[in-house]
């Protein structure tokens, strides 16, 4: 078992806060101080991650990935590979994250509900997030439509607007229109029982549109014309800041798709 010095769960805090420098500051403290663990060199690397330091993060990261402790080592792997997705390496992400999935899959089944085991669930969530959409990013459609699959079923209806409509696509694209069509009337349900009109919204129902555009018609209207809804509250909420001005851009393109 690693050592966790004070300074370095100190210096977690300041992440989790978003005060970066702050939490790379005292794990530089710890390293000073003589403390070479694993787990410092990994939170050092997602520090440099959070920064936009990639190659200085993945110095470190390298050095966690070889961690004896499986939530450590997952954990920087993951984070290697987004770096790796970030600077357009969609095989080179694909390929580290496809090492860690199965074994958090099989850590996250175990039946209980301990912190210990939300962390394997948090970090099995964003390796099928990041391994999706690489996969989707390189062509691998298959592996997409699992991986995506995976990361919707593991959070639990609280999933991410971008990878759902990526998982649309992939199961369009490898001809399973029954499997997607399912997906985009369960979004839909999902949607329309929260009663909330936002960018999201309005996000997801356009891209059902385009989504129904690759083998189906008869309900693509009835999307655009929800999509409009949910812009058109957005505006009239948010006057002329950066969200309405988003908004109104997104009305024009869909104006201009359905003449």
């Amino acid at each position: 078992m690693e050592e966790t010095l004070p300074s370095t769960l100190v210096a977690e805090t300041y992440y989790l806060l978003g005060q970066y420098d702050k939490a790379l500051e005292l794990h530089k403290q710890a390293l000073r101080d003589g403390c070479c663990s694993h787990e410092l060199m990994a939170n050092i690397g997602k520090t440099y991650l959070a920064l936009g330091e990639f190659d200085k993060a993945k110095d470190f990261l390298t050095k966690g990935m070889s961690s004896h402790d499986p939530r450590v080592r997952c954990e920087a792997t993951i984070n290697y590979a987004s770096i790796k997705y970030q600077e357009g390496d969609y095989f080179g992400a694909s390929e580290c994250v496809e090492e860690v999935i199965p074994f958090l899959d099989n850590l996250s089944d175990d039946g209980s509900f301990s912190p210990k085991q939300r962390i394997e669930q948090e970090l099995l969530s964003k390796a099928c997030y990041l391994g999706g959409m690489a996969d989707y990013k390189y062509g691998q459609y298959f592996s997409a439509c699992i991986n995506l699959d995976m990361y919707r079923r593991n959070v639990s209806g609280e999933a991410e607007i971008l990878p759902v409509i990526y998982l649309i696509h992939a199961y369009c694209r490898t001809e399973r229109h029954d499997i997607a069509e399912k997906i985009l009337k369960n979004e839909q349900k999902r949607l329309d029982e929260a009663h909330e009109f936002s960018m999201q919204r309005g996000l997801m129902y356009q891209e059902m549109a385009d989504s129904l555009y690759f083998y189906r018609y008869d309900d693509i209207s009835t999307y655009r014309h929800k999509a409009l809804d949910s812009y058109t509250h957005v505006i009239l909420e948010n006057g002329n800041d950066l969200t309405a001005q988003m908004a109104k851009q997104r009305v024009n393109s869909l104006v201009l798709a359905m003449k």
